[in-house]
């Protein structure tokens, strides 16, 4: 997976990204993916077997939306 230098994952939205590589692209701990996730705060995840999935577009999406809830807070 390639990461543009905005930090957002290139590729197509319905690509798949394991929880490990969301959080190498969120430079996040795993545990803290993982919590996030169970909070309801995270990108949102999906079961392919055992192991859990999201896409490009939808960590896209979240990326986007700390963007913005970022700047609300440092205003």
């Amino acid at each position: 997976m390639q990461i543009t230098t905005t930090g957002i994952p290139e590729g197509n939205d319905t690509d798949l990204i394991t929880l490990d590589e969301a959080a190498a692209i969120t430079r996040q701990s795993i545990h803290t993916t993982r919590w996030l996730r169970q909070e309801g705060r995270g990108p949102e995840f999906f079961k392919i077997g055992r192991r859990l999935v999201t896409t490009v577009g939808e960590l896209r999406r979240w990326i986007e939306e700390q963007k913005v809830e970022g700047q609300r807070v440092h205003r």
